[in-house]
C-alpha cells in the first residue's frame, strides 16, 4: 500500500450493511411522506455519498422530526435533471459542480428560495450566480479556495520572497528555475484544473471588465466568448507557459502525481484546494497565494462552494412539507453548521454576511483577498471543463494563437445535447444498493460492457452509474445521466488475481485516502462474476460464471477507470496489466444498447 493512504482510515462497508440490514422503523417514500413515528420523510441529493460525516450527523441533530433519506448525484446536475424528467425529484438538491445551463433546465422543479430570512443573510454578489428572472434558485455553501499553494520553507530555502503580484509571481519562477524543484505542479489532467487556470488567473478581468459577459454566461444568454476578454486571458496562459510555468508536464499530470511531489518536497508550487489539507502527511509548511495580476489590490482567489443548495418546488404544495424544508436548509447552512464543514481541510470561506471562519495558518496568506471580497466564484456550464482543457492543451502543446484559443471555447463551450433517440429501454433498474450491495442499474452497464469487449466479466464502480434505468426512450442526454466516459481497460487475470482485484476494490471503497473527502470508489459492480463476502469486506469465493469452480485459466475481464484508479492508488501490480480500450465506457454502452439493447439486472455478490 503506498504511504501516501490512510491518514484518515474510515471502514464504511459496516455502516453500510447495518444500513441495510437493520432496516429503519419507518414506511417506503414512495408509499407515504412520514415514518410510523411521525416524521417528515425528506430526500436529501448530495453531491457523494460520504464527504462531511459530521456536518450530516450535525444537521440530523438540529432536526429531530426530519427524516433525511440521504442519497447521491455524482456531483451532477444532469443526474438531478433525469430524476426530475422522470418524475424522481429529491426534495433537496446539493451540487458542487454548478452548471448554469443545466441549472437553467432544473428551474421549472425548484422552489424560489427569495423569501427565505435565509437567504437575507447573505452578500448579494455571492447570490447572483444563483438566482435568475428576480428569483433564488440556490444558496451556496462556504466556499472552498482553489489555487496556488506554495511550500513556504523552498522559498526560504532559496531566500526567495513569496510573490504578492504577477511581476514577483514571474521573478520568482525564474529564481526557482535552475533549482531542483518543479516551479509549479498542476494536475491539468484532472477535468477541472484547466478552469482553475484560465479563470483563476483571469478573474480580475471576468470580474471587472468582463463582468457583462459573465452574467449573460450565467443566465444562459451568451452564445460566444467575449473575444477581447478571452483574447487577453488567453495571453496571460501564454505567457505562463513561455516562462515555463504551464507545461506539457502540467497537462499529464493527476492530482495523485501532484500530491506525491507536494510531500516530497519537489515543487515549489502547486494547484490545491482548501476543502482538504494541503498535505497532513508532509512535514512542510505551505501558504496559500492568490491568481496574481497587476498589483496586489487586483489579485483574486478562485474559489466554488463547497456545495449548492436547491429545494423541490413539490414542498411548496404542503405547508408542513414546505416549513421542513426551509428547517432543513436552515440548519445546512447555519454559521454552526459552516463551522462544521470547516473543519475538514484549510479552511473555508462564508459568503454569508457576519460569518468568519477560522482559516489554517497557511491561509492567512490570503486574508486581504478574503477580507476585500475578491472572491471570484468559477463560472461553468456542462460543457466548461472539457472546453477550457481542449483550449489550455492548443496553447501548451501545439502552440496556438490567441484567436484560436477563443476559436476552440466558442466550438466547444456552447455545445446542445443531442435530442437524437439513443435506444428504448423495456426494464427498471435502481441504482440504489439492495440487501446483498447490488445495484441493479451498475449491473446492467456492466453486462452491457462485458458484452461489447467480449470479456468473461467486468467490473466498474457503481458512480459511474450512477442513476437508475426507467422504461422509455433514450437520448443521448439520458445516456449521459446514467453513464460516466471513464476509460475501459482489459486484461486476462488468473482466478487469484481476479480475486485480489475484488479485495482492492473493498478496500478503496472503505478507506480514505489522506487528505481526501471521499474514498476512491463508492463500490464495486460486476457482470459475468458471482463474488461471495463476509460483513467484513473479505472476499471468500470469485466464480466467473460458465466455467468449473476448480478452473485456474485465465479469464479475460474487463474494468473501468475508477476500477483501475484503486488498482494503482494501492499500489497493485495488477495495474499494468490492464490495457485500455479504444472506446470509454459510454461510448460502449450506447454502442450495446442501440445494437442489442439492455439486459435485465444480476446480483453479483453474495454476502454470508
Amino acid at each position: 500500500m503506498t504511504a501516501w493512504r490512510r491518514i484518515s482510515c474510515a471502514c464504511l462497508l459496516g455502516a453500510l450493511l447495518l444500513t441495510l440490514f437493520s432496516g429503519c422503523a419507518r414506511k417506503s417514500p414512495s408509499d407515504s411522506r412520514y415514518t410510523e413515528d411521525g416524521r417528515i420523510i425528506l430526500r436529501v441529493s448530495m453531491y457523494n455519498s460520504s464527504s462531511y460525516p459530521l456536518w450530516r450527523a450535525y444537521v440530523e441533530e438540529q432536526c429531530p422530526d426530519i427524516f433525511i433519506q440521504w442519497e447521491n448525484n455524482r456531483n451532477s446536475a444532469a443526474n438531478v435533471l433525469y430524476l426530475a424528467e422522470h418524475g424522481d425529484m429529491p426534495d433537496i438538491v446539493a451540487i458542487r459542480r454548478f452548471e448554469s445551463d443545466t441549472a437553467a433546465a432544473l428551474r421549472p422543479y425548484l422552489a424560489d428560495l427569495s423569501g427565505l430570512p435565509l437567504t437575507a443573510t447573505y452578500d448579494a454578489q455571492y447570490l447572483e450566480p444563483f438566482a435568475a428572472g428576480g428569483r433564488q434558485y440556490w444558496l451556496p455553501g462556504p466556499g472552498a479556495f482553489d489555487g496556488i499553494v506554495a511550500n513556504t520553507d523552498l522559498f526560504s530555502q532559496y531566500h526567495i520572497d513569496l510573490p504578492t503580484d504577477i511581476t514577483t509571481f514571474l521573478d520568482a519562477c525564474r529564481q526557482l528555475e535552475n533549482r531542483n524543484v518543479a516551479v509549479f505542479a498542476a494536475d491539468c489532467a484532472e477535468t477541472w484544473t484547466p478552469t482553475q487556470m484560465i479563470e483563476g488567473f483571469g478573474a480580475s478581468l471576468l470580474a471587472k471588465e468582463g463582468a457583462d459577459w459573465v452574467h449573460r454566461f450565467e443566465s444562459g444568454e451568451a452564445e460566444s466568448v467575449d473575444s477581447t476578454l478571452f483574447l487577453q486571458i488567453a495571453a496571460i496562459m501564454q505567457q505562463l507557459h513561455e516562462n515555463g510555468i504551464l507545461t506539457q508536464e502540467d497537462l499529464d499530470s493527476t492530482g495523485t502525481d501532484v500530491n506525491d511531489m507536494m510531500i516530497r518536497g519537489e515543487a515549489a508550487m502547486v494547484r490545491k484546494n482548501s476543502d482538504e489539507s494541503f498535505d497532513a502527511a508532509s512535514s512542510h509548511h505551505y501558504a496559500a497565494l492568490p491568481f496574481f495580476s497587476s498589483g496586489k489590490d487586483n489579485n483574486w482567489l478562485c474559489t466554488y462552494p463547497v456545495f449548492s443548495l436547491a429545494m423541490s418546488n413539490a414542498l411548496a404544495g404542503d405547508d408542513r412539507l414546505y416549513a421542513a424544508g426551509e428547517e432543513l436548509l436552515t440548519a445546512m447552512l447555519s454559521p454552526e453548521a459552516q463551522a462544521v464543514l470547516n473543519k475538514s481541510g484549510e479552511g473555508l470561506i462564508s459568503y454569508n454576511k457576519n460569518v468568519t471562519l477560522p482559516l489554517s495558518a497557511s491561509m492567512q496568506n490570503v486574508q486581504r483577498e478574503i477580507s476585500a471580497d475578491r472572491c471570484f466564484i468559477r463560472v461553468l456550464n456542462s460543457n466548461t471543463f472539457r472546453a477550457n482543457s481542449l483550449a489550455l492543451t492548443a496553447l501548451v502543446r501545439d502552440g496556438a494563437t490567441g484567436q484560436d484559443f477563443v476559436n476552440i471555447l466558442n466550438k466547444n463551450l456552447f455545445l446542445q445535447p443531442d435530442a437524437t433517440q439513443i435506444g428504448v429501454s423495456s426494464i427498471s433498474a435502481p441504482a440504489s444498493l439492495d440487501k446483498s450491495l447490488c445495484s441493479p442499474a451498475a449491473s446492467v452497464v456492466a453486462q452491457v460492457i462485458q458484452r461489447e469487449t467480449g470479456a468473461d466479466c467486468a467490473v466498474i464502480d457503481v458512480r459511474e452509474a450512477p442513476n437508475a434505468i426507467y422504461p422509455g426512450s433514450y437520448t443521448q442526454a439520458d445516456i449521459d445521466a446514467i453513464v460516466s466516459t471513464s476509460g475501459v481497460y482489459t486484461a486476462r487475470l488468473r482466478p487469484d488475481e481476479l480475486r485480489q482485484l475484488f479485495s482492492t476494490c473493498v478496500l478503496c471503497s472503505t478507506t480514505f485516502q489522506s487528505g481526501a473527502i471521499e474514498p476512491i470508489l463508492e463500490y464495486p459492480a460486476a457482470a459475468g462474476v458471482r463474488v461471495g463476502m463476509h460483513p467484513n469486506g473479505e472476499i471468500t469465493d470469485v466464480r466467473v460464471n460458465g466455467r468449473s469452480d476448480d478452473s485456474q485459466d485465465r479469464c479475460l475481464v474487463a474494468i473501468s477507470g475508477g476500477i483501475r484508479a484503486a488498482l494503482s492508488a494501492d499500489g497493485s501490480e495488477l495495474t499494468g496489466l490492464f490495457q485500455p480500450e479504444a472506446q470509454n465506457l459510454r461510448e460502449l454502452f450506447t454502442a450495446g444498447f442501440q445494437s442489442g439493447g439492455l439486459p435485465q439486472p444480476q446480483q453479483y455478490f453474495t454476502v454470508q
